[in-house]
């Protein structure tokens, strides 16, 4: 790629929670850009709500030494969006697109190795949370039967939260329910 100037406007947003975290987190992230990039502007725009969380953002006007610094950025730094201010052109030499699309596919497959990886481990927590789950209900029920209300108060959730797993083990046959109590299966105990 030639090696000219590309003044570009990005925009870096952040989501999360609560809105002070957000706003002093994207604000740190914009000051660690401003030590290795020439930031001509900048606009702060506060956290705001949505869906129970906070996003906020700031448009920065950055100049790059070259287009190649201005995907580096676009790949360290993740903006939400990026417009070309100037120059109108770019030349590329094949042997930096190449460069910069092998590059770019090695990231996306890391990125794809990761984003598996956590899934992964997500449905193995995932699993042995409810095993864990079941398993607090089950020691609950070996004191004596008890309510919905009454497990969920014992293991320290709410009632709707604990009856999918009363019922997989109602269904599983661990446990019965008579009226509105539930006990230990003593048949699938044995």
């Amino acid at each position: 790629m030639e090696k000219v100037p590309v003044t570009a406007r990005v925009v870096l947003e952040i989501v999360g929670a609560p809105k002070e975290h957000v706003e002093k987190s994207l604000k740190d992230y914009v000051a660690d850009i401003k030590k290795s990039n020439k930031v001509l502007t900048e606009v702060f725009h506060p956290a705001e709500e949505k869906e129970k969380l906070w996003t906020s953002f700031f448009e920065l006007e950055i100049k790059f030494e070259s287009a190649m610094h201005l995907l580096d950025f676009c790949f360290e730094s993740m903006p939400s969006s990026v417009e070309i201010m100037e120059p109108n052109e770019i030349g590329f030499k094949t042997n930096d697109l190449t460069d910069f699309l092998n590059d770019l596919q090695s990231r996306i497959h890391y990125a794809d190795m990761q984003v598996k990886s956590l899934k992964a481990e997500k449905t193995i927590l995932d699993q042995n949370a409810v095993t864990i789950f079941q398993n607090f209900v089950m020691r609950l029920l070996e004191q004596a039967p008890k309510t919905a209300d009454q497990l969920a108060e014992g293991v320290g959730v709410k009632k709707e939260e604990i009856l999918p797993f009363i019922e997989r083990l109602e269904k599983s046959g661990k446990v019965k329910k008579q009226n509105d109590t539930y006990s230990l299966n003593a048949e699938k105990q044995a």
